[in-house]
């Protein structure tokens, strides 16, 4: 009982302590505040506005200075904030109340998240404390619960993210399913119409599922092309039954530009100010600078005072669950060592007992073995023999078979003279 209430506890925590984290940040943030949250929010708040999805070029939409607007980009998380926030409209226009309602949406999807971030650790990790522990930094990693509580497309990345974690690992053990494929179709849905910076994680589904299907034996490589053509097809067929009307209707409004990347471009060319324009900008790159120029002597490690505060406080949590942990295992490892003992010195007594046994408990055996006679031959194992005898005390074993007997039926009846002199009450 109080296992299962163990086992219960943990996840009320977990989830309680997320909700109680992402509900803080979710309102006690300033709107604009995380980066570039304003010019996100335009798009869900245009789609709340109007109903439908809007155009790239969209002026109302378009990012001040920069002239480009993020909707040439998959706006999978933007559509549900938007329409949520038509819904919530029906009943009131404060400005805040549609704000934490497109936040909402992402604090939805991080705690889906931390769901499924819960249920790998259970799969990727025997011990469930250290389980418990992957899922427990995983999911209140500063940076990551932080993404779950203002309007961006990231939480939605990272849910998919779990999602095809989840469905690879499900695949893997049930030569995919239709459970496991859905789960996987369903990440990578989520993934493609996110965040076209994650599509390395859909790259790399690909390339595990088709190792899945390679196996070796005697030396030899094989491909079961069968399944592989079979379920490859069932899960493209979901995906692209999800994701492909997106990219038709790219490639409609932008003259073929099925990502709208080199649209995006060309926006940006047309409306963005001197100082922003992408072929005139000041950048660390057209300056010639290396990667390594930029980290060292620009102020972007060194003016993060409080990013670094929150770094360290995660470390020092990781720290003190690693201590726990080991304090734990400690514990674990002396009462193995204690059990040991006790199971050591139970044979020892065993040893001794034996040791000592008297004539009179032998003779008691074969007294019981001579009253089971009939149920000894009724039992299966029996079958072969017509008559047999069983003698103790310096007295030859003799076992008599219906059919003709050889050295190999005389070697297969050794095991059961061990288990009735072990055991003379197993077949009662």
């Amino acid at each position: 009982m109080k296992k299962k209430n163990l086992s219960c506890l943990f996840p009320l925590c977990y989830f309680g302590l997320f909700l109680i984290i992402g509900l803080s940040l979710l309102i006690k943030q300033p709107f604009g505040n995380p980066p570039d949250e304003y010019n996100r929010y335009l798009i869900p708040r245009y789609i709340a506005e109007h109903g439908s999805l809007p155009n790239g070029y969209e002026k109302s939409i378009r990012i001040p200075g920069y002239g480009f607007s993020y909707a040439f980009q998959p706006i999978l998380p933007y559509m549900l904030q938007g329409y949520a926030m038509r819904f919530v409209s029906l009943f009131t226009d404060s400005d805040t109340a549609l704000l934490y309602t497109a936040r909402s949406v992402n604090l939805i999807l991080g705690l889906l998240t931390a769901l499924l971030v819960l249920l790998l650790s259970r799969k990727w990790f025997r011990d469930r404390r250290f389980g418990r522990l992957f899922a427990f930094l995983a999911t209140f990693l500063p940076q990551s619960i932080f993404l779950h509580t203002y309007v961006n497309t990231d939480s939605c990345c990272m849910l998919s993210i779990a999602c095809m974690l989840y469905g690879l690992t499900l695949g893997l053990e049930d030569a995919f399913s239709p459970r496991s494929s859905l789960i996987l179709s369903l990440g990578i849905i989520l993934c493609a119409l996110s965040y076209y910076n994650a599509y390395v994680y859909i790259l790399s589904c690909i390339l595990l599922f088709f190792a899945s299907f390679i196996s070796f034996s005697r030396k030899k490589v094989r491909f079961d092309t069968r399944s592989f053509f079979r379920k490859g097809f069932f899960i493209s067929a979901i995906v692209l039954a999800g994701i492909a009307w997106w990219f038709i209707r790219s490639a409609v409004l932008y003259d073929g530009d099925f990502l709208g990347l080199k649209t995006r471009n060309a926006c940006a060319s047309l409306y963005a100010l001197s100082e922003y324009h992408p072929d005139t900008r000041l950048t660390w790159q057209n300056q010639g600078f290396s990667l390594f120029d930029m980290l060292r002597d620009s102020d972007f490690l060194t003016e993060i005072p409080n990013a670094g505060t929150i770094l360290r406080v995660h470390k020092g949590i990781e720290v003190v669950c690693l201590g726990l942990c080991r304090i734990q295992l400690c514990a674990d490892t002396l009462k193995l060592l204690s059990l040991g003992y006790k199971l050591l010195r139970q044979g020892v007594d065993d040893l001794r007992m034996l040791n000592h046994m008297n004539q009179n408990g032998i003779a008691h055996i074969h007294t019981m073995l001579a009253d089971r006679r009939e149920n000894f031959i009724k039992h299966p194992v029996f079958k072969p023999f017509c008559r047999w005898q069983l003698a103790v005390n310096d007295q030859p074993v003799n076992i008599a078979f219906c059919d003709k007997g050889d050295f190999n039926d005389l070697l297969s009846s050794i095991p059961i003279l061990i288990h009735l002199l072990n055991d003379p009450l197993a077949f009662r």
